[in-house]
């Protein structure tokens, strides 16, 4: 199964993700981008940051950009 990480993005610094996700495919990559999504959301809101500017970088093994996701003002459902 293919592993996947899941990078973001802040202007120019990069927080990694380290660790990864093994996931059967990239449609399963961008499901589970979309759950980490909200659980940021959820946590940034209640602090009262902004997410603005920022993107997720998902990468493959090798380090490759297989999808690039900017973050989106408002609620995602």
């Amino acid at each position: 199964m293919p592993r996947y990480f899941f990078h973001v993005r802040d202007g120019s610094e990069l927080i990694p993700d380290p660790e990864g996700v093994d996931l059967p495919n990239l449609d399963s990559a961008a499901d589970e981008w979309r759950r980490v999504v909200r659980e940021v959301l959820n946590e940034d809101a209640f602090r009262g940051e902004l997410l603005a500017g920022r993107q997720i970088e998902i990468t493959d093994a090798l380090g490759r950009l297989v999808l690039l996701i900017p973050f989106l003002a408002g609620p995602l459902v």
